[in-house]
């Protein structure tokens, strides 16, 4: 019985060890993308933005996280939403490139779509933003990402 005991607690450390490991990659390979990815809980809160994100928004990690996907006045207004409110119900969805304004001055729009994909054993959504075109006059009609 404490063989058994002892067999279970050395199988327990090293599944927490491996998952720790895995952890730890991922966090590398997340933050140090160059491609800008954007995390949101099952709510459409952003739960966490990568370098790449904040430097093609333009935008600090805190005014990332108050960031609310489904709550967006301008993602709605440009005919997105519908797509991302199918994501939100598990569905991969890839949406093509809209004039989205970025936080810059003097204000300025960009062509950004991306793909969604969700994480169903944490619940958790990402998106992968893209840039279509850095400057594109409003008038002129997306091709995909």
């Amino acid at each position: 019985m404490r063989r058994v005991r002892e067999q279970s607690i050395l199988q327990n450390k090293a599944t927490s060890e491996a998952a720790h490991a895995s952890e730890t990659r991922w966090k590398l390979l997340f933050e140090q993308s160059p491609l800008s990815v954007q995390i949101f809980s099952p709510d459409g809160q952003t739960k966490r933005v990568n370098a790449a994100w904040r430097n093609l928004f333009r935008l600090t990690e805190e005014q990332g996280l108050a960031f609310n996907v489904l709550k967006d006045p301008d993602l709605n207004a440009s005919g997105a939403m519908n797509l991302i409110c199918l994501a939100f119900e598990g569905q991969a969805i890839n949406v093509p490139p809209v004039p989205y304004p970025v936080n810059n001055d003097p204000p300025e729009h960009r062509w950004i779509g991306g793909a969604f994909r969700t994480s169903g054993s944490r619940r958790r959504y990402a998106m992968i933003p893209c840039i279509e075109h850095e400057r594109r006059t409003l008038a002129s009609a997306p091709t995909a990402c």
